[in-house]
């Protein structure tokens, strides 16, 4: 076993000592929760370096739909990204030697084929590539050691080290099998030399107004204007493939409350000195709540379905666009 990764193994990851979960990562996607941990060695204020875009994305080509956040990258340069496709043993031997040079690594496979996941009892994920990676934090001759999220995993099936219960223990013969299927691996390193320079909040709030009221292509759509999208798609009760497609994959909807959160906590800390900061806060706080509403309402409804769902979630998503409205021209104009 190594000796310079130890302190990762007593690192706590997704929920801290006291049992309460960490916001900041719960907040993030899951390439930005390996930025995260890849940042935990740092002295920053970590939320400025994630503070984002609000605006949604909504890409549509015939029946081929997808909906992100829009990203501005002011920090990406931040961080030294790489990827690699690698057969099993050829992973499992680049995770040791990147382990054991200290790097942060993580790996995207078909986690659908590990039985403490939950894509391993969602058909709809099974066989099925997806874009998700996981942090790797150590080996041991018959185990790879994991941080997952804990909303991913099915507990009553995940062994966890005896002295850290936010690292898991995974077989070496299981996730072999995976990688067999599919395995990309990245590692970050850490641009130190812009640690000075991570608020961007002054860019970020001149941004959003912008994106929010952008021109679109055909097929793609940005700001309001995809929030408008989702709306009519919504409200066409005709268009049961739409409403479908939300139920299977609707994070972005806790990413948009997500987003929101953390441009409001970086604003808690400019209330004092700009006035205007508080009545952007305000804003946020309205607007998170319905975003986290229409989260919960879909999450709800997929595990017992509701007929009144759609139309609730179509009342809420009128209300949220004139939420945003206000939004936007709150904070149009404010220079923090």
């Amino acid at each position: 076993m190594w000796e310079d990764k130890m302190n990762d193994l007593l690192m706590r990851y997704y929920i801290m000592a006291d049992g309460k979960p960490d916001k900041l990562i719960t907040s993030l996607n899951c390439l930005e929760k390996i930025y995260y941990h890849a940042l935990r060695d740092y002295q920053v204020d970590y939320k400025y370096v994630f503070c984002d875009d609000i605006n949604l994305k909504f890409y549509e080509n015939g029946k081929n739909i997808f909906i992100s956040q829009n990203k501005l990258g002011l920090n990406d340069d931040l961080f030294e990204v790489s990827f690699c496709e690698l057969k099993p043993l050829q992973a499992l031997h680049f995770i040791e030697t990147a382990i054991d040079k200290n790097f942060t690594l993580a790996v995207c496979t078909m986690f659908d084929m590990l039985p403490f996941y939950c894509w391993s009892q969602e058909e709809h994920k099974k066989g099925h590539s997806n874009t998700h990676f996981c942090l790797i934090v150590g080996y041991d001759d018959d185990h790879l050691y994991m941080a997952e999220d804990p909303a991913m995993l099915l507990p009553e099936k995940v062994e966890f080290l005896e002295s850290n219960p936010t690292i898991m223990k995974v077989c070496r013969h299981l996730i072999t099998k995976a990688f067999e299927k599919f395995c990309s691996i990245m590692t970050v390193k850490i641009n130190e030399n812009r640690l000075l320079y991570i608020d961007r909040l002054g860019d970020v709030l001149k941004c959003i107004p912008k994106f929010y009221h952008t021109t679109n292509v055909t097929g793609e759509y940005c700001g309001k204007s995809a929030l408008e999208r989702i709306y009519h798609h919504m409200n066409n009760y005709k268009d049961f493939y739409f409403f479908n497609l939300v139920c299977k994959d609707f994070f972005f909807l806790h990413l948009s409350a997500s987003r929101r959160s953390i441009l409001h906590w970086c604003l808690d800390e400019r209330i004092a000195l700009h006035t205007k900061a508080r009545h952007i806060s305000i804003a946020l706080e309205n607007s998170i709540n319905i975003w986290t509403e229409l989260y919960y309402l879909i999450a709800k409804h997929t595990v017992k379905p509701n007929p009144n769902t759609r139309h609730r979630f179509v009342t809420k998503l009128e209300t949220l666009i004139q939420m945003e409205d206000k939004l936007i021209n709150t904070i149009r104009g404010v220079c923090l």
